[in-house]
């Protein structure tokens, strides 16, 4: 049975944005299926495992973006909680 790390980071949805990371403009991008589950979430709805693999669509992204960002941050986690 595979093991929940072994599964591909889906992701739901990105932006470009200036807040997430000082003095940067990111690709920020959410990642779904967060074991988490933090008290106050504001992201509840990338608990669920859904959206399409990152990898398959990371370099189209990039190359989109190309020339605009300074950086990629992903939000949520897509792994397993600690033990």
């Amino acid at each position: 049975m595979p093991q929940m790390t072994d599964l591909p980071l889906k992701y739901v949805d990105h932006a470009v944005t200036m807040a997430e990371v000082p003095l940067e403009i990111s690709l920020t991008i959410s990642i779904s299926n967060c074991a988490f589950r933090c008290s106050g979430c504001h992201s509840k709805y990338l608990w669920e495992d859904m959206g399409r693999p990152l990898l398959s669509d990371l370099e189209t992204l990039l190359d989109k973006y190309n020339g605009l960002i300074t950086c990629v941050c992903l939000l949520g986690e897509g792994q397993n909680p600690p033990e």
